[in-house]
C-alpha cells in the first residue's frame, strides 16, 4: 500500500530531480513506521476459510451492504448532491469502506468474503490506485482491517447476483429527518446536554452518541427501541409515523429527554397515562384521513430535501419554503387538489406535534387561495337517474329467479329510494336491513358524512308497484338464498341452471358494479357516459325536491351535512324552475 509514494516519483521530471513528497506519502511513511513490526511476518499455515460473507454495492443515491446470516447486519447511507456525481468505481469503493466502517465490530477477528459487482474496486482494494482520490480510501480500508484483524478477500460478481445489495442501496428513507443546529443548541439551553440522539443518521446528527435505522460510520447502535433511554438524556426526533411509539417507550423507560420536566412534574397518576396521548392524536382524523395526510407531508419532506433544504427545515417549516412548494404543485397539477391536500397535510402534522404551522402565515393562505382559483375548472356533473329510466331498465331485465340481473335492478331502486353512494351499498350486509309490513328500515354503519360513526337507519316504503324497492328485495334475498352475515350484494358465479351466490363472503367490486349499472341503462340513455352510480343518489335526491319534500327531511334521509352539499345533488325540473317567476304576479 504504498501507491501515493509511486504517484509521487511519476510526477517527477527526471530520475535525477528531487521528489516532494506529499501529505499523503508521508502519512503512509508514518503509518508503516508504527505497523511494519506488528504486521511484518505470515503464518505458515494460514485458513482460507471465511466467517462471514458481505456483499456491497452503490447507486446514484445511496449505498448499502449486509453480511449474510446476521440479523442486525444491515448498513445504508445516503449520497451528498456532490457524491453522487462522482464515478460509479468511487461510489462503489466508499461503499466498501463505508459499510466496513459501519460493521467493523461484527467483522473484527474474522476472515470475511466481500462481494462487489465492480471489478475495478476488486483491484483498488487488493493493490491501490494511482488515482489519489481512490487510494486514499484504500489506505483507508486496508487501516481498518489491520487494527480490528479482519482479513478481507474481496471478489467480483455479476450485477445479476448482487441484487439484495442494489435493492438495499436505491432505498430512499424519507423519515430520515433532523432538526437545525441552532434548534438544537436552543433546546440544549432550554433542557441541558443532550448525551445521545436516538433517532439520527450520519448526516443529522446532533450528538455523537447517536442511533440509527440502518448502521452508519459513526453510529453508536440501530434500532432505538431495543435500547433502554432511562439513562440517558437523549433528543428525540423520530418519523412522524413512529411518535405514538416513542412517547410509550418513553413513559415505560421513564426517559429523560426535552419534556422531561413536563412529564416528571404530573401527579403520578397523570404521568402513567402519558402513553395514551399518541393514539387519541392519531384518532382526531379518520384512518384514510390520517393516511391521507401522512402521504401528503411525506411528500412534503422529499421535495424540501431534494430541492436542498435541510432536514431541520421539513418540521418546523417555514412557511416561505412551504409557500414555493405549493407554487411548484400550482404548476404541475390539474386541479387544485393536491395543492390544498398538501396544506392540509403540512397543517395537521405541525398541529399534533405542538408546533407552528406555516399554513397560519397569511403568504401561504393566499398562496392556497391563489391554486383554486388559477386551477379551477367547471364542474360538469353527471345527468341524474329518473323513474322512467328505472322503469325501462325493469322491463328489459326482470325475470322470475334471474338472480344476475335481480342485483343489478335492487341495486339501483335502493340506491334510488334511499340516496345511497356506491360505497354504502356495497358495505350492506343482509342482517343491517329489517322488514316490516309497510317498510324496510336499513342501518348505515359508515358513512362519508358520518363523521362520528353513529350510524344511520334509512326508512323506505312499501310502494306496492314493480319497482318497490322492498319486494324486489325480498326476491333476491330468497332467490340467492342469502343468510344474515351475508353482503347483500354478493359475489355470485354461473352454474347449470343459472347463478348461486360463492362460498366466500365478499362484496363485489365497485368496478365489477359500475360495469353492470352500464350494461343494464345503456340501451336505455343516449350517452351512458352522462350517467353514474351517483346518478342514482342524485336522482333519488331530485324526484324528492320535485315532488315537493321538504328540504329538512330529504337532506335527513340523504345524510347530508350542509345546505350546500344537499342542494349539489339536486336537479329542478322544468315546472319547478318556472314556478319562481310564475309567483312573482307579472
Amino acid at each position: 500500500m504504498t501507491r501515493c509514494l509511486s504517484i509521487d516519483i511519476v510526477k517527477a521530471f527526471s530520475w535525477d530531480s528531487y521528489i516532494t513528497l506529499s501529505e499523503e506519502s508521508l502519512s503512509q511513511i508514518d503509518f508503516w513506521q508504527k505497523h511494519l513490526e506488528c504486521i511484518n511476518g505470515k503464518d505458515i499455515y494460514e485458513s482460507h476459510k471465511c466467517t462471514k460473507i458481505v456483499y456491497s454495492d452503490a447507486s446514484s443515491t445511496g449505498y448499502a451492504g449486509y453480511i449474510v446470516t446476521t440479523a442486525d447486519g444491515v448498513s445504508h447511507g445516503i449520497w451528498s448532491v456532490e457524491e453522487s456525481a462522482k464515478s460509479s468505481t468511487w461510489r462503489e469503493l466508499v461503499a466498501v469502506y463505508r459499510v466496513l466502517k459501519s460493521m467493523v465490530h461484527l467483522l473484527a477477528n474474522q476472515r470475511v468474503k466481500w462481494f462487489t459487482d465492480n471489478q475495478g474496486v476488486v483491484s483498488i482494494v487488493s493493490k491501490g490506485s494511482m488515482k489519489s482520490d481512490l487510494q486514499s480510501f484504500a489506505m483507508a480500508i486496508y487501516k481498518i482491517c489491520m487494527i480490528n484483524s479482519v482479513v478481507l478477500d474481496i471478489e467480483w460478481i455479476p450485477r445479476y447476483e448482487n441484487e439484495k445489495a442494489d435493492f438495499l442501496s436505491r432505498i430512499l428513507d424519507y423519515d430520515d429527518w433532523g432538526i437545525s443546529s441552532s434548534l438544537a443548541l436552543a433546546l440544549q439551553n432550554e433542557y441541558g446536554i443532550f448525551e445521545v440522539d436516538w433517532f439520527a443518521s450520519e448526516h443529522n446528527a446532533k450528538v455523537s452518541k447517536f442511533y440509527s435505522r440502518f448502521w452508519n460510520p459513526s453510529s453508536y447502535g440501530i434500532d432505538a427501541f431495543t435500547a433502554f433511554w432511562g439513562d440517558s438524556f437523549g433528543l428525540f426526533v423520530p418519523p412522524i409515523s413512529i411518535n405514538y411509539r416513542v412517547l410509550r417507550k418513553k413513559s415505560v423507560d421513564k426517559a429523560k429527554g426535552c419534556h422531561k420536566d413536563e412529564i416528571e412534574e404530573l401527579p403520578e397518576v397523570l404521568a402513567g397515562k402519558v402513553e395514551l396521548l399518541p393514539d387519541i392524536l392519531l384518532l382526531s382524523r379518520a384512518p384514510g384521513t390520517s393516511r391521507k395526510y401522512e402521504y401528503g407531508f411525506n411528500r412534503w419532506r422529499k421535495w424540501a430535501l431534494s430541492n436542498g433544504l435541510g432536514s431541520g427545515d421539513i418540521l418546523p417549516a417555514s412557511a416561505f419554503p412551504v409557500a414555493l412548494y405549493l407554487t411548484s404543485l400550482i404548476q404541475s397539477a390539474n386541479s387544485a387538489s393536491p395543492v390544498i391536500s398538501a396544506y392540509y397535510s403540512l397543517k395537521w402534522f405541525h398541529d399534533i406535534n405542538g408546533v407552528r404551522s406555516p399554513t397560519s402565515s397569511s403568504l401561504v393562505t393566499n398562496i392556497l387561495e391563489a391554486a383554486k382559483r388559477i386551477l379551477a375548472k367547471q364542474t360538469v356533473k353527471k345527468e341524474v337517474m329518473t323513474v322512467d329510466i328505472l322503469s325501462a331498465m325493469y322491463d328489459r331485465l326482470f325475470k322470475p329467479y334471474d338472480l344476475k340481473h335481480q342485483r343489478i335492478i335492487c341495486a339501483s331502486v335502493l340506491g334510488f329510494s334511499g340516496f345511497l353512494r356506491s360505497a354504502e351499498l356495497l358495505n350492506i350486509v343482509v342482517s343491517d336491513l329489517v322488514f316490516y309490513p309497510t317498510f324496510l328500515a336499513l342501518f348505515i354503519e359508515t358513512s362519508k358524512t358520518d363523521k362520528y360513526r353513529d350510524g344511520s337507519w334509512i326508512l323506505i316504503a312499501r310502494t306496492g308497484t314493480k319497482l318497490c324497492p322492498v319486494v324486489n328485495l325480498e326476491k333476491y334475498i330468497r332467490w340467492a338464498n342469502l343468510d344474515s352475515s351475508d353482503f347483500l350484494f354478493c359475489n355470485i358465479s354461473k352454474t347449470k341452471n343459472g347463478f348461486k351466490k360463492r362460498t366466500v363472503n365478499k362484496p363485489m367490486s365497485y368496478t365489477n358494479l359500475r360495469d353492470e349499472f352500464r350494461l343494464a341503462f345503456m340501451p336505455h340513455v343516449s350517452d351512458i357516459s352522462k350517467y353514474c352510480l351517483h346518478s342514482l343518489r342524485a336522482g333519488g335526491a331530485s324526484a324528492a325536491a320535485n315532488n315537493g319534500i321538504k328540504d329538512r327531511m330529504f337532506k335527513r334521509h340523504g345524510r347530508w351535512t350542509s345546505e350546500s352539499a344537499k342542494d349539489g345533488y339536486v336537479k329542478y325540473n322544468l315546472r319547478e324552475r318556472l314556478s319562481v317567476s310564475l309567483s312573482l304576479g307579472l
